[in-house]
């Protein structure tokens, strides 16, 4: 163990995220907090110079942040529920590079404590597709799936459907 270690305080990545946020100057943070972004949330309350605006689609939550730094040269941060809000966010993304607006965006990370095999797996409501099923109709088999589906394991006739008919 070197002398460094012994005077490093460790902290927590919420607390790390607002900190480098307000070192950097940013004063505002747009976001569409969802489940996995609630400790960010909950850790403002010890940043009180970090001001939090609230927006439903993510595509907003950029927008606003474009807008900001539109009309105040300053650096604004967003940041948007999971990989889909960053998808939902892409338009308002490309805007805000296209006038050269200053944003720092992040996207949070999906829930890596429930799997479709994990604990969740045994409370799933009745009818639930699981992972190892596929929604055409046919079931394959899964090692770590043994609960019944309700599904047929053959593949189902599509021939004289109306899908049949556009393929």
């Amino acid at each position: 163990m070197n002398d460094l270690s012994k005077h490093v305080q460790p902290i927590v990545g919420r607390f790390a995220f607002l900190s480098l946020l307000e070192d950097e100057g940013i004063d505002i943070l747009f976001g569409n907090p969802g489940s996995t972004e609630l400790p960010i949330m909950a850790a403002l309350r010890d940043h009180p110079d970090l001001q939090c605006v609230l927006g439903l689609p993510e595509s907003i939550v950029v927008a606003m942040a474009d807008g900001y730094s539109r009309a105040s040269n300053r650096l604004p941060a967003a940041n948007v529920h999971v990989a889909p809000g960053l998808g939902n966010a892409m338009g308002s993304l490309f805007n805000a590079k296209w006038y050269g607006s200053p944003t720092i965006l992040t996207a949070g990370q999906h829930e890596q404590g429930r799997s479709l095999h994990g604990s969740a797996h045994r409370f799933r409501p009745a009818g639930a597709i699981h992972g190892c099923e596929r929604a055409a109709g046919y079931r394959t088999r899964c090692d770590q799936c043994r609960a019944p589906s309700g599904l047929s394991n053959k593949r189902p006739n599509l021939s004289g459907s109306r899908r049949s008919r556009w393929i």
